[in-house]
């Protein structure tokens, strides 16, 4: 998954006819101890303590002989730059093209609000599949879940499902943001490379997101032009930084017809260095819905472009009442 979040469209674009199901802890053999922390419930939570800060990284000064004590952020407080536009129903379906051809289609739902670590969710779901020519070349059937905090705007769970011409995989990532750490469980199966399991604890930043709740993050944005926007992703087990700038405003001719959009591109370092994947782009509509219309990302050969297809605004949800 090299390219940030595009993230999950480039790692689980195309898929056969058959429906997969996510991973969950039972698969991975979870402590109970961890995995009671994030069932997944629809019903309302009890009480639970008050919200909680986390410490804000401090910057350095110059001519200080001191410590400057870090300022705090309330890590449950809402984040939110605009009205919610994030509503249950809303239903993408992309066709994805590489070097011109259709090589399948790309589904994204936002599908009822779920309550995870007593805090309520938007339950995200994205499934792809391969066209019936393009399967006869490579197959995947892939299938990714997140579940993003309705108001702090970040991710409390991920899975993912893969099921390839090359390679079986699942993960599992478990975010505890009030902890700073994210729980990271992977189970590959490839043809060449052979199985690998792994399993680690790894140290988060405040507001980290995964490889799809960050393709959701980014229509929260400001989005001013010529500005730039950064938070913390992790993907495949490693943390990184995203960048993105948004460059500029167009029109947009799509199957749901023409669109006012955003261009932004998102860039990723990790490590503190920017990784030189080739440019990237999102068109995002430039009004209250911030809907999603292309992408278009560069991989090591060619690029893979999605075009909007399909699309349903959803309708916004009763809250669920919990209790933070």
């Amino acid at each position: 998954m090299r390219h940030c979040a595009l993230f999950l469209l480039l790692c689980t674009s195309c898929a056969s006819s058959s429906i997969l199901q996510v991973p969950d802890e039972d698969d991975f053999a979870v402590p109970s101890s961890i995995a009671e922390q994030f069932v997944v419930r629809e019903e309302t939570v009890a009480p639970a303590p008050a919200s909680v800060v986390v410490p804000e990284t401090p910057k350095k000064q110059k001519g200080k002989t001191k410590p400057v004590a870090a300022k705090k952020k309330k890590i449950w407080e809402s984040r939110w730059t605009m009205p919610p536009i994030f509503h249950t129903g809303e239903l993408y379906r992309f066709d994805i093209t590489y070097f011109g051809a259709t090589a399948g289609e790309l589904e994204l739902e936002l599908l009822a609000p779920k309550v995870v670590a007593e805090r309520e969710t938007y339950h995200i779901r994205a499934r792809a599949k391969t066209s019936s020519i393009f399967s006869l070349f490579y197959t995947m059937n892939d299938v990714a879940e997140s579940y993003l905090d309705t108001q702090s705007l970040f991710s409390h769970k991920f899975s993912l499902k893969l099921d390839e011409s090359l390679q079986k995989r699942d993960v599992l990532e478990l975010y505890d943001q009030n902890g700073q750490k994210a729980y990271y469980w992977s189970k590959l199966d490839h043809k060449k490379k052979g199985k690998k399991d792994e399993n680690s604890t790894i140290e988060i930043l405040p507001f980290t997101q995964d490889g799809l709740s960050a393709f959701f993050y980014i229509r929260t944005l400001p989005l001013e032009i010529g500005k730039s926007y950064t938070f913390p992703v992790l993907t495949n087990g490693k943390m990184r930084e995203v960048r993105v700038t948004a460059i500029r405003k167009e029109e947009i001719q799509t199957k749901m017809g023409k669109f006012p959009a955003i261009v932004v591109k998102p860039e990723v370092v990790l490590d503190g260095v920017l990784k030189p994947y080739g440019d990237s782009f999102v068109w995002i509509s430039d009004d209250v819905h911030r809907t999603l219309l292309k992408v278009d990302a560069k991989i090591k050969v060619g690029s893979v472009i999605a075009y909007l297809r399909e699309h349903k605004y959803g309708q916004a949800p009763a809250p669920i009442a919990t209790s933070r």
